[in-house]
């Protein structure tokens, strides 16, 4: 009678209870373990209760039982149940010893409790603060970088606005120059926060200052076209300054001054010169022509904005600048060494398609 109400009473308990002898072999499991482990009554009986068991947790699970047997002390235990089906519960296992009278081990009852969704919940909160941690990282490294970057570009405007000072500029054209560094700096500083401090696309980034630059009424021709390619924040603000530099004087001498001039903007990567080195190498292609009755564009000036372009593409992009001029014809063409690991393996914020069609803008 006694055992029928033990029985009764394990059928209808929310976890799992099972009862061994000394040495481990199942006597008695009731209906809600037999749900987790996935096998039947009778299959458990001995050491068949074994084969429930992940495979990884097998062993461990043994020698905590051997070691609570050894020492006559209780047994805790968290592993895993792996049906037939393939279905997992996360358990934990609980035994203490059975005793008679005379304090003699007869066996060891035990519970089997479900730790499925509890732990599922754990991991779940788990991942969701790691996603706020990284979050939280990720916008103290922007704010870092924004900073960084917002103080080095106020450097590099009083650097420039000393250059222009020893310069032969009129007040006017040397606020419109200034205006154009610092609309090229904002474009960028822009770019950057989007990027959530990311690395930027160069497609992005130049079609950017594409839209920035060239005025509403120009009817001059503007085509960029390139692979993918990622630059990091010192090297986007580099590349701005050059090409802010490269549109005032087509605006002064060149295609754009020609009033029906093309533009075309080219680039290409490689991998790098240097066999010690990851880093893959841009080669960026400024090439800009006038009207076809124009015999030839005039010469960019020679002094402050060549020397900037060259000190830009040498000292922030590890690189060089190399300046042609033809028949009607002007081109610049910038080498650019980018920085730390392989381009290819970073990821890439609004990338362009690997072989995107030349853009145009009529303006």
């Amino acid at each position: 009678e006694h055992l029928q109400r033990f029985v009764s009473l394990a059928n209808i308990a929310p976890s799992g209870i099972f009862h061994t002898d000394t040495q481990g072999n199942c006597l008695y499991v009731n209906d809600r373990w037999c749900k987790m482990a996935g096998i039947s009554n009778r299959d458990a009986m001995g050491q068949g209760w074994a084969s429930a068991l992940h495979d990884e947790d097998r062993a461990r699970v043994f020698a905590e039982w051997n070691h609570a047997v050894e020492t006559e002390g209780e047994f805790r235990c968290e592993y895993r149940f792996v049906s037939k089906s393939g279905s997992v519960f996360h358990v934990m296992g609980a035994a203490c010893p059975v005793k008679d009278l005379d304090g003699t081990i007869k066996g060891y009852v035990g519970t089997v409790m479900d730790l499925t969704e509890t732990k599922q919940s754990r991991d779940d909160l788990f991942k969701a603060l790691q996603t706020q941690l990284d979050l939280l990282h990720r916008e103290r490294s922007l704010r870092q970088e924004l900073d960084h970057r917002v103080r080095n570009n106020l450097a590099s405007l009083m650097g420039l606005v000393s250059v222009y000072e020893r310069s032969d500029r009129s007040t006017e054209e040397l606020a419109r120059t200034i205006r154009g560094k610092i609309s090229a700096m904002v474009q960028v500083h822009e770019t950057i926060a989007r990027a959530q401090g990311r690395e930027i696309d160069i497609g992005v980034l130049l079609e950017t200052l594409r839209q920035s630059f060239i005025p509403d009424e120009s009817p001059t021709k503007l085509t960029l076209q390139g692979p993918p390619v990622v630059l990091s924040p010192a090297e986007a603000s580099a590349l701005a300054m050059i090409v802010q530099e490269l549109v005032t004087n087509s605006m002064k001498y060149g295609a754009i001054a020609s009033g029906e001039g093309e533009i075309s903007l080219s680039w290409n990567v490689s991998e790098g010169k240097s066999e010690k080195s990851a880093n893959l190498t841009l080669d960026l292609d400024w090439f800009e022509k006038g009207r076809a009755s124009y015999a030839t564009i005039e010469p960019m000036g020679t002094g402050v904005g060549l020397s900037l372009i060259e000190g830009f593409a040498r000292t922030d992009l590890r690189g060089s600048a190399r300046f042609d001029r033809g028949v009607g014809n002007w081109r610049c063409h910038i080498t650019a060494e980018l920085s730390n690991q392989p381009n290819h393996a970073r990821p890439i914020v609004n990338v362009l398609p690997s072989n995107p069609p030349p853009q145009e803008l009529n303006r």
